[in-house]
């Protein structure tokens, strides 16, 4: 108080020096001259003292990244390293937290662009290590369908309503299309994964009457990554899992397939889900695990049941080898690069596969064109291992792009197959010419072809 009282001490024999010294414009009363002391004795004024930095919250999801905590912003993105008061926070990965701390500028050559210096944390939502188990009633309880016709039957959750739209359906994932019979179709309700990023989905029971033996319909149209096994209830299933990514939305479907008195049977299981796109924070939402989405698609194959079919299944494979009876090649207008059509026809044969041997720098992938019968795979993977089945006899349009300097050999070879098995002697090869792709020569390309 005393400091303060001789620095407003010095203040006021200023101004009075001020006042007796200066021009008139300058002149300050007496009365003023003791506002000004009161003032500055009330505002302790401390010359050369900066106000403190005040903490500010920042909200996101806590990740580790190379041994480092960092907070991620709403994209996913690491927003800013972790500094201070992190003691627990470890534990805490994958969790969205609220951070109460000062945020600075991080060093050059630091893997995130900020610094989040911590004063303290809270939890905001913490996920569920489990998952989120499926919802259903007991099977007790569920609604029965049965196909005489077929032989088929299934039971299913009372609230799994048809659904409001005739054309909605569930992908089949049979090796061939062909005279595909829908059984039954419903929608799966919102409600059977509460509180995740479950959206809804779809059922369906399918038979395909032209898949005449078990090796055949063990197959599937497409998979992600191979196919797997299990038996249930006595009726052993083939399983595949195929993916179809949209900008905001994916769309997971499983599809189990089994052989019984002569006809091959899918039932389909769709999970439409919110990947994350366009979201606020990913750690806010509890996502569906693949183990969860499978116990739904183990308990409706629990309920799967067959009878001797009302109708046998006529249809017969015909004598001999499966062979490939033609397979050519046809140019299509294109600007950038080659486009080409291919087309077949077999004898005796279940499905087809496209195989070609890997050439560096060269690529494909099925594309539209008009007329044409079968979509190509948008992969057209080279090497000994493929992932996509086409149907005895097709049609599709292929886009090839040459990143070297000259012309390749594009080489295709088509190969038949019967119960599963590959006939290489009834396959049929093609070659094109690839000219080096305008715009694409010299170029980086892709990480695969």
């Amino acid at each position: 108080m005393a400091a303060t009282m001789r620095y407003a001490g010095s203040i006021l024999l200023f101004l009075a020096f001020m006042s007796r010294e200066s021009p008139p414009f300058l002149t300050v009363s007496l009365p003023l001259l003791l506002v000004l002391a009161v003032l500055a004795g009330a505002v302790r004024v401390a010359p050369c003292q900066m106000p403190t930095t005040q903490d500010n919250v920042f909200q996101g999801c806590l990740a580790s990244k190379s041994g480092a905590l960092v907070l991620n912003d709403g994209e996913g993105d690491a927003g800013a390293l972790l500094k201070g008061n992190t003691a627990g926070l470890a534990s805490h990965i994958g969790d969205e937290l609220s951070v109460t701390g000062e945020m600075s500028t991080a060093p050059q050559g630091s893997a995130t662009q900020k610094v989040l210096t911590v004063s303290s944390y809270t939890v905001l939502f913490t996920t569920n290590p489990n998952g989120v188990q499926p919802q259903t009633s007991a099977p007790g309880d569920w609604t029965s369908f049965r196909s005489a016709k077929f032989g088929a039957g299934v039971q299913f959750p009372k609230g799994w309503s048809r659904p409001a739209n005739e054309e909605v359906d569930v992908w089949s994932n049979f090796v061939t299309q062909q005279g595909v019979q829908t059984l039954v179709v419903r929608d799966v309700p919102k409600t059977t994964y509460p509180g995740s990023n479950f959206l809804g989905g779809h059922f369906a029971l399918y038979v395909a009457p032209s898949i005449q033996d078990a090796g055949a319909c063990r197959q599937f149209e497409t998979t992600d990554g191979g196919t797997s096994r299990q038996t249930v209830n006595g009726i052993s299933w083939a399983e595949a899992k195929s993916t179809d990514a949209a900008m905001t939305d994916g769309e997971i479907v499983y599809a189990a397939h089994t052989f019984r008195n002569g006809y091959c049977y899918e039932l389909a299981l769709e999970f439409d889900e919110a990947n994350g796109n366009g979201r606020d924070l990913m750690c806010t939402t509890q996502w569906l695990t693949s183990a969860n989405e499978h116990k739904l698609l183990t308990a409706l194959l629990s309920q799967v049941s067959f009878a001797e079919p009302r109708v046998r299944n006529a249809i017969r494979q015909a004598p001999g080898l499966p062979t490939v009876t033609t397979f050519r090649e046809f140019p299509l207008s294109g600007r950038a690069a080659t486009r080409i059509g291919i087309s077949w026809t077999t004898r005796g044969t279940d499905y087809v596969q496209l195989r070609r041997p890997c050439v560096h720098g060269l690529y494909a992938a099925g594309t539209s064109a008009p007329g044409m019968e079968t979509t190509l795979s948008s992969a057209l993977t080279c090497g000994p291992v493929t992932h996509s089945n086409y149907p005895p006899n097709g049609s599709g349009a292929i886009l090839l792009s040459n990143f070297n300097a000259k012309a390749v050999p594009f080489v295709l070879t088509l190969v038949p197959f019967r119960g599963g098995k590959a006939c290489l002697k009834g396959a049929k090869t093609i070659t094109v010419n690839t000219p080096p792709t305008p715009g694409l020569v010299h170029a980086q390309p892709p990480s695969a072809p």
